[in-house]
């Protein structure tokens, strides 16, 4: 079993010399996935959201007028 101060393994460079790895300490980028599943989420809730205010405001019946011919000139 490791102790908790174990330290962090070396590698060697070409000139001998003892270095720590390159992606020790380094933070973590922004994940490319994340936006996606952000993008994901918020096209989620602009479809519920339409959903909902569409179910309360419900399309009208319109009727429709027929059109009345135009009367021809003697």
């Amino acid at each position: 079993m490791k102790h908790a101060l174990t330290p962090l393994p070396t590698t060697e460079n070409p000139t001998g010399e003892q270095r720590k790895p390159a992606n020790v300490g380094r933070k973590k980028g922004f994940r490319p996935w994340l936006l996606i599943w952000l993008a994901f989420a918020l096209q989620v809730a602009a479809w519920v959201f339409w959903v909902k205010l569409a179910s309360k405001h419900p399309v009208q019946e319109v009727p429709l007028v027929t059109a009345q011919p135009i009367p021809k000139k003697p």
